[in-house]
Order: structure tokens, then C-alpha cells, then sequence
């Protein structure tokens, strides 16, 4: 409703003076937004909600099984201890659950009775890429534990295929360690048998001079001092036979693991562990980061330009002369460690040769002495040797027969693989948390939306606002069954009403507002048709007449 002024013309005098429109409307609170839409937002929650009940009433539950093994690495003595339980390493242990979840594991598991027939695997057409991806092998970070864990609908089937994966991987070392052991018993079972036949031959030729001598009276020699020295010499010279067979059994048995691919596997995981791959494994790293960066490169390449460009062809040329050289990498490493056996073996023949002849010069020397002390000292010496020599080969051929099914790691099971008795996922809390979340932040996203781009007015206070007028007055909401010629006299018809005092109102705030009172029009205007002008001017004439 806007008064003008006039004389009683068609046409005012003077109007008064526009007040320019506000840009846009007060922005109301997160929570008035919120609280105006909220039967959008308690839709939207709601479907969200059913959304989430219906995946989990839809869902196939999935239970996980896990074993847990403990790992620890030790190596068969051959002669000397210089190959005795070696320290644990970190890496190693990752090394071991690559190991656990590989092709030829995975394969020789599925090969035991009754996997093959298991229901998770009847629909899979390559059961071992199935498990390669299924199976989650991880090392504890406090403490050295490797735990397989499989999971599946069937509980009872995910525990047996998971401890026969196990089993694969305590068979498979066992497996590394006979044929590992079996090299060395060999070497050492026949030096032993020659030993041994060298043995009798000495002491029977030792009892036979004995006999042939009666007046030998060698115990009063042992004071000589070149008899003290001979007796040293053979000592030292037992000593360097003894290493020069612990490095022909150590030359022999790296060339066995050097030309098997699996045992070489082993060998440089082995070395790698005691810190003894060195440059080559400096090496391997820059070719892998090499790969790495590559692969990255490619990848980047691939969002630019097609599959057939000369730059993806080069790249993949690249990673291919890369991937190559890793294996002539760990070539080099084994023909390395071959190498430095063989010149183990040179050095030590050249240590026992020197000794000897030391000693065979200190021999000569004796037999200026009394022929039969010189004698008789000879064939004990070598006897004593010998014995020696044969007592330790021997025991070490105890220890490997006592050692060689124990597998090549102490691998200790600390929990066998169990169905579980509930299921790992789908995990309803975290799914209705997760769709209440998902629900709440679309329902006040399009509650902001909608707010956003909703321009309507919605109270006086926003019209005296925007418009920059002043409010005269509100009239309540009639009742729609109400017929339009009621509506235009309520303030007759019904005086004692909400409608009809604030039509009362409104003519005050007219007669308060009017300069001077000489105001003749008044303009009654809405945006649109249906608003109530009619029903406005004619209960705003009655209250005027009403009061004279």
C-alpha cells in the first residue's frame, strides 16, 4: 500500500520520493534454513538410512580367518661355526609373506585333498589369481608375527584354505632345507668314509711298529724341542684341512644353489639379510626406482597422447631393458659369491700347502734324531690328526641328519586358523553411521540449495527491508471457505475479529502517516492477481467510514 498526495485529481500532485531496492534479502541462520526445509532434510535422511538398511539386509556377509606364524632364520653348520643361527632381519620377514602368498604356494595348497572342491573356488576360473588377491599376508610393526588372513561367506572353508596355505609354506622350506642339507651331508659323507679308511690305515701301521719296536722309548722325547714343534706344525696343519674342506663344502654347495633359480632366490635373500649384498643391491634399487619413475612417466604419458605414440613406444622400451637387467643383477651377485668360494678354496689349499711344507721340512728335521721316535711321532701325528679330522665330521654329520626336516626357518605356529563366528563385513555400525552421515550432509546441502535459490519474501520485516518502506500493518490469512463478499466486510460483519483490528490499524497508521491530512488517494497494489486488493480497499473503506 503506498498514500499519495493530492487535490482531489486524477493524477497526484507530488509523490513521494523512491527509495532504492536492497540487492538481495538478509541471509537468515544455518539452523532457521535448516529448521524451514527440515522436511527436506528428514527425506533425505531417510532415504539415505533405507539406502544403508538395504545394502545391509542385501549384503553378503564375509568372515576372515587368520593364522599366525612366528619366523625365525638360522643356517646348517658345514665344518666351522661361522654358520650359525644369523640375526633377524625386518625386511626378511616381508620377504617370508611375499613368499606365503606366491604362485607356487598358493598352487601346491590348492593341490591338497578337498580344496579344489571347496564352494569359494566353483565359480573361479583361476583359482590361484583368486587366492593372490584374496589372501592378505602382513608383519606385525611391534613385533615380528606374520599373519595370513583370508576372507570369505564361508568361515568354515576360509580356516581350512588358510591353514593349508600354511601348511604349503612350512612344506615348501622344508623342502629348500633337504635339498640344501642334502648337498652338504654328501660332501661331508664322503670325506668321512676316506677319513676313515685313512684312520684305520695309520693306526694299524702305528701298532705295527709299536709291535716291530719294543724298546721304543718315545715318551722321554717330548721334551725335544724340534718334536714340540713338529707336534705344533701338525696341529696348525690339521687346522688348515679342516677349513680347506668347510670352503670346498661351502664352494660346492653355493654352486648348487647358483644353478637352481629357486635355491638362488634363497641364497640372495639369505646374503641380503646379513647385509651382504652390498653394491649389487645398491644397484638393484636405482634400476627399481628407475622402473618406478618410468611407470610413473607412462602413466602421465597416457593421459596426453595414445598407446602408438613414438614417446609411450620409448618409455616402454625403457622399463622393458630395465625390467631385464634385474635378473642379470642377481647373475652377477651369484658369480660373484662363486667367485670369492673358489678363492676361498685357493686361499686355504695355499694355507694347508705352506703348513706342510713347514712341516715336512720340521719332519726332516726329526729324523736326524733317533730314526724310531721320528718314526713312531710321524704315524701318531698323522693319526691324531686324522682322528681329529674324522671325530668332527662326524658330529657335523649328526647335527645336519638330526637338523635336515626341521625346514630351513624355525617357523612356529602360534594360532592355527579358526572359522570365525561373526562377521568382518559388511559392518553394520560403521554402515549406518556412515549413510546417517552421507543422509544429514545432503539434506542441508539441498536445503541450502533450494533456500539459495528460492527469492520469495517471507516476512514484513524482509519487505521493509528490500523495499526500503515502511509497513503500515499485516492482515492475518482468512479462511479459504470464506466467499469473497464476506472476506470484503469482515470489519462489518465480524468487528471483534484479528482481520478486522488489523484493517483498524492499518487506517490509523494511514491518518498518522498522511502530511497535513489533505490526502484525497489511495493506491491498493499487489505483484500478482488473487492477493486481496479488493478485499484490502474494501474493509479499509469501511473502517474510514466507521470512523467519519
Amino acid at each position: 500500500m503506498n498514500p499519495f498526495d493530492g487535490n482531489g485529481g486524477a493524477e497526484p500532485d507530488m509523490a513521494q520520493p523512491s527509495v532504492p531496492l536492497q540487492a538481495e534479502a538478509p541471509h537468515a541462520s544455518l539452523l532457521a534454513i535448516v529448521w524451514r526445509r527440515r522436511w527436506i532434510v528428514v527425506l533425505t535422511l531417510a532415504l539415505s538410512l533405507g539406502a544403508g538398511f538395504t545394502y545391509l539386509s542385501r549384503a553378503t556377509p564375509l568372515y576372515t580367518s587368520t593364522s599366525k606364524l612366528y619366523v625365525e632364520k638360522t643356517g646348517p653348520r658345514i665344518i666351522t661355526e661361522s654358520e650359525g643361527v644369523m640375526t633377524q632381519s625386518y625386511n626378511y620377514l616381508y620377504t617370508q609373506g611375499e613368499l606365503a602368498r606366491s604362485t607356487p604356494i598358493l598352487a601346491s595348497a590348492l593341490e591338497r585333498p578337498g580344496i579344489r572342491s571347496l564352494r569359494m573356488l566353483n565359480e573361479v576360473s583361476n583359482p590361484v589369481g583368486y587366492l593372490k588377491s584374496a589372501v592378505q599376508v602382513s608383519v606385525g610393526k611391534k613385533d615380528e608375527i606374520i599373519s595370513i588372513s583370508l576372507e570369505s561367506p564361508y568361515p568354515e572353508e576360509a580356516a581350512t584354505l588358510v591353514n593349508a596355505i600354511v601348511d604349503a609354506y612350512i612344506t615348501f622350506h622344508a623342502n629348500q632345507k633337504r635339498n640344501t642339507a642334502a648337498e652338504v651331508l654328501k660332501i661331508l659323507q664322503k670325506e668321512k668314509t676316506r677319513r676313515d679308511a685313512e684312520l684305520s690305515s695309520k693306526l694299524k701301521a702305528m701298532l705295527e711298529f709299536k709291535q716291530t719296536n719294543p724298546s721304543l722309548a718315545y715318551e722321554g722325547r717330548e721334551g725335544n724341542v724340534i718334536l714340540e714343534r713338529l707336534a705344533r706344525l701338525s696341529e696348525a696343519l690339521t687346522a688348515a684341512q679342516l677349513e680347506t674342506i668347510d670352503a670346498e663344502a661351502a664352494c660346492e654347495a653355493t654352486k648348487a644353489m647358483v644353478a637352481d633359480p629357486a635355491k638362488l632366490k634363497q641364497f640372495i635373500a639369505a646374503r641380503r639379510a646379513r647385509g651382504g649384498y652390498g653394491s649389487i643391491q645398491s644397484e638393484e634399487a636405482r634400476v627399481r626406482a628407475e622402473i618406478e619413475r618410468l611407470e610413473l612417466q607412462l602413466a602421465q604419458l597416457g593421459r596426453q597422447v595414445t598407446d602408438t605414440h613414438p614417446a609411450i613406444q620409448g618409455v616402454r622400451e625403457r622399463i622393458a631393458t630395465l625390467r631385464q637387467r634385474l635378473p642379470e643383477l642377481a647373475s652377477s651377485f651369484a658369480e660373484a659369491e662363486l667367485a670369492v668360494a673358489v678363492q676361498r678354496v685357493e686361499e686355504a689349499r695355499q694355507k694347508e700347502a705352506q703348513i706342510r711344507a713347514f712341516f715336512d721340512k720340521q719332519l726332516e728335521e726329526a729324523k736326524g734324531l733317533n730314526t724310531q721316535v721320528a718314526q713312531f711321532t710321524m704315524l701318531k701325528s698323522d693319526w691324531e690328526q686324522t682322528r681329529k679330522l674324522s671325530d668332527i665330521l662326524d658330529e657335523r654329520i649328526k647335527e645336519i641328519n638330526g637338523t635336515e626336516d626341521t625346514g630351513a626357518l624355525n617357523i612356529t605356529i602360534l594360532e592355527v586358523a579358526r572359522p570365525a563366528s561373526a562377521p568382518t563385513s559388511p559392518q553394520k555400525t560403521r554402515t549406518m553411521a556412515m549413510a546417517l552421515a552421507i543422509g544429514m550432509m545432503l539434506g542441508v546441502g539441498l536445503a541450502l540449495g533450494l533456500d539459495w535459490i528460492d527469492q520469495r519474501i517471507r516476512s514484513a520485516d524482509e519487505v521493509s527491508t528490500i523495499l526500503g518502506v515502511p509497513v503500515l500493518g499485516v492482515v492475518p490469512q482468512m479462511r479459504e471457505r470464506e466467499s469473497i463478499e464476506v472476506k470484503g466486510r469482515k470489519v462489518e460483519n465480524d468487528p471483534t475479529s484479528h482481520a478486522a483490528e488489523a484493517y483498524r490499524t492499518i487506517r490509523t497508521a494511514i491518518y498518522f502517516g498522511v502530511p497535513n491530512g489533505n490526502s484525497k488517494r489511495i493506491v491498493v497494489t499487489s505483484p500478482a492477481p488473487g492477493d486481496g486488493k479488493t478485499t484490502l480497499a474494501s474493509n479499509l473503506a469501511i473502517t474510514m467510514a466507521q470512523a467519519g
